[in-house]
């Protein structure tokens, strides 16, 4: 009998955030279910956690995925069945527990075969001087563990202050490879015997979840999303496209597996969050970015020749976050400056401020609409999944998670509606 700890992450973005420390408070020790996902967009090898009341709570770790699928197999079920043994409030995740009698066998989770096979013969952008770092901090980690037992005091600060740094760093790379070293680093730490590390393994188990966060509208997406359209990349890319076929290059990227060139014609956003769950290998990667960033420079510049700006301001305004938009600007401005450019920039530039407005006042008038069916007491109707306020001739609807107790939620805003009466009082 083999006992199988497993963490479960994302628990702020499924069917317990709107009650996320009341349910940490209450899950130590609770039944806890995993089951796989294989219609999961970004992750077919994703497994979902469910709680003692059915809800969708966050899913396995991508560090703990090859364990649970071992697990998984040697069960023969189609689902694991434990407990919450560890809450961690800091990261907002659990550990789940169960026991197994023999671990089945698993091949490699992201085969990297049709990644290899894929053939680019276009121009490569420079390697970055964050990747470089990541590439020394690598090394350097593995060679200080050789050496662990002759370290002093001193060398474990050190090593300690380098791997947070590394921790923090590696969020910028997508690549297969650093999700496996994350995971290899992890095993070593633990294999130290006697080793005070436990503070460094969790941070390394949770860096996936951090990059994860991040490549959705955070630092990861405009970092990458620089790299692609910054003119120190577009001006070498443009000063070589008479030596490479653009249409090739593009025939070539459509031809990328699981059409991750159309993702990225349709949604940035999205097709960032998608690299990070392929585990592609960094030199592919590298590969299919530089093409990107070769196809855009090309396009863009054609944009520009035939005075098509309308077709270049709505792509700017496509970007998924206005912080995006609002760079996309200076660097195209920067690298057109002189030209008819001039006058669709200002245009452009007043299309981000509305935007922005509208987005503040879209906010206002929602935390208006809030504060105020707070303030007003109202009679509470609830049925199946939904919680409806009636207050006169009009219905104010709000969807709460299916599964939810609805005596717990009427508690709960009826302590609300109580407080606020009596500061009214006061």
């Amino acid at each position: 009998m083999q006992i199988i700890r497993i963490h479960i992450v994302a628990l702020p973005y499924y069917d317990v955030s709107e009650c996320l420390d009341e349910f940490l408070a209450e899950a130590q020790g609770r039944v806890m279910t995993l089951r796989p996902d294989p219609a999961n967009d970004y992750d077919v090898n994703a497994v979902c956690a469910y709680d003692w009341q059915g809800r969708h709570v966050g899913y396995v770790a991508s560090h703990d995925l090859k364990e649970t699928w071992q697990t998984l197999r040697g069960s023969g079920r189609k689902s694991l069945r434990g407990h919450v043994v560890e809450v961690n409030s800091e990261h907002k995740c659990v550990v789940f527990e169960c026991h197994v009698e023999t671990l089945g066998e698993v091949g490699e989770l992201y085969p990297t075969a049709s990644y290899q096979a894929w053939k680019y013969t276009g121009p490569m952008l420079k390697l970055t001087a964050e990747m470089a770092s990541l590439d020394y901090m690598m090394d350097e980690i593995n060679e200080r563990l050789d050496e662990y037992e002759d370290w002093s005091d001193e060398d474990r600060e050190d090593f300690e202050t380098l791997t947070e740094r590394f921790c923090q760093m590696s969020r910028y790379d997508l690549s297969g490879e650093m999700s496996d070293f994350r995971r290899r680093l992890c095993l070593k730490l633990i294999g130290i015997a006697g080793s005070r590390f436990d503070g460094l393994v969790e941070n390394l188990k949770m860096a996936f979840g951090r990059t994860g966060r991040e490549v959705h509208g955070g630092e990861v997406l405009c970092y990458w999303m620089h790299i692609i359209s910054e003119p120190k990349t577009i001006k070498p890319l443009l000063a070589c496209r008479h030596e490479y076929d653009v249409e090739k290059v593009r025939r070539e990227l459509e031809a990328f597996p699981e059409s991750m060139f159309e993702r990225w014609l349709e949604n940035k956003e999205h097709f960032m969050a998608r690299l990070l769950y392929m585990h592609i290998p960094r030199r592919v990667l590298w590969q299919l970015v530089s093409g990107i960033a070769f196809y855009e420079a090309v396009k863009t510049r054609e944009l520009v020749q035939n005075d098509e700006y309308e077709i270049l301001v709505e792509r700017i305004l496509q970007l998924p976050t206005v912080e995006l938009q609002y760079e996309a600007y200076q660097q195209i401005t920067a690298l057109l400056t002189g030209t008819a450019w001039d006058e669709k920039a200002a245009e452009l530039l007043e299309k981000m401020f509305a935007k922005v407005k509208e987005q503040k006042d879209r906010q206002h008038k929602m935390d208006e609409a809030v504060k105020k069916s707070l303030e007003e007491p109202r009679t509470q109707n609830f049925y199946g999944d939904k919680n409806e306020f009636q207050d006169g001739g009009q219905m104010l609807k709000m969807v709460i998670p299916q599964g939810t107790d609805p005596a717990k939620i009427a508690a709960r805003i009826a302590e609300q509606q109580q407080a606020l009466l009596k500061q009214k009082e006061n």
